[in-house]
């Protein structure tokens, strides 16, 4: 089982923010840099799938290109076939 290191670090939050994070670790009964690491880890994972998002439609296009490509060439190398005899 992989132990998961943490690292301790200070930030400076609004009262605002504070109040609302406060309220919200004692409604899910966590601590406050549980939360803030549960939120944080959320948003991570959010920003990691877009960009896997943006990377799979980049990689279509290029796979459909080199299809249209592909099939062209093929139409060249291979007489197109009717299934009809003469």
């Amino acid at each position: 089982m992989k132990v998961e290191q943490k690292q301790r670090r200070t930030f400076t939050l609004s009262a605002q923010v504070l109040g609302w994070l406060d309220s919200k670790a004692k409604e899910s009964k966590v601590s406050r840099s549980e939360l803030v690491n549960q939120l944080l880890d959320s948003y991570y994972q959010e920003e990691r799938k877009k960009e896997m998002e943006e990377g799979y439609k980049a990689l279509g296009g290029i796979l459909q290109e080199s299809a249209q490509a592909s099939f062209s060439l093929q139409k060249k190398v291979v007489p197109d076939y009717s299934g009809k005899s003469n």
